[in-house]
């Protein structure tokens, strides 16, 4: 029982130790915190082929690109797969900003999945949904989605299963059945090195 109570006293103050340490440098270094500013203007990525993990497009003539966090896991601003044998690819992006209070200002998140096996052609378009806190949602689960009843275009620009590259292009208008908002989604482009 003893040694169960050092081997704790000792889990819980190792964390307490490294807080003391100075990780960046020496203690006469000057470390400063870039503030976020959130006026800064905020540009389309290049389209690209080379597997930036880029992402953007305009939301009803706005750029929208991911942002906030967190930066992995469940939640993060880019999420993607690429299958290789049914060539089923998938994206979850999430734009997440906060006001200079620090409180939340803004949650929404786009996502698109389709299936393409070579560049240019796909094979079926299985989803695309834009959900904002603000418009028509009562939670994350009620998009406004695709609408077929407008142009679309979802096109695989670019892919190379040797390198693990898939790029393209996209756009659509994302609408829900009793909900005056409609979601139009243009200049789309993404540019992804997706694990094997």
């Amino acid at each position: 029982m003893k040694n169960k109570f050092l081997l704790l006293t000792w889990l819980l103050a190792v964390p307490l130790l490294w807080a003391g340490c100075n990780w960046f440098g020496n203690d006469d270094d000057e470390i400063t915190i870039k503030p976020i500013d959130w006026n800064a203007e905020e540009t389309l990525p290049e389209i690209t082929t080379t597997g930036e993990n880029t992402f953007g497009c305009l939301v009803n003539g706005e750029v929208w690109r991911p942002k906030g966090g967190p930066y992995f896991g469940f939640g993060a601003q880019l999420s993607y797969s690429y299958h290789e044998p049914s060539g089923g690819f998938g994206l979850i992006v999430t734009r997440k900003l906060r006001n200079e209070d620090g409180q939340d200002s803004l949650y929404q998140d786009m996502s698109i999945s389709f299936s393409a096996k070579e560049t240019g052609i796909l094979d079926s378009v299985q989803r695309a949904t834009f959900w904002d806190q603000d418009i028509c949602s009562l939670n994350d689960m009620d998009n406004l989605s695709l609408n077929e009843n407008f142009p679309f275009i979802f096109e695989v620009t670019y892919l190379n299963t040797t390198e693990n590259i898939i790029s393209g292009t996209f756009s659509f208008v994302a609408t829900k059945e009793d909900c005056h908002d409609t979601i139009r989604v243009t200049n789309g482009r993404f540019d992804i090195k997706y694990a094997n």
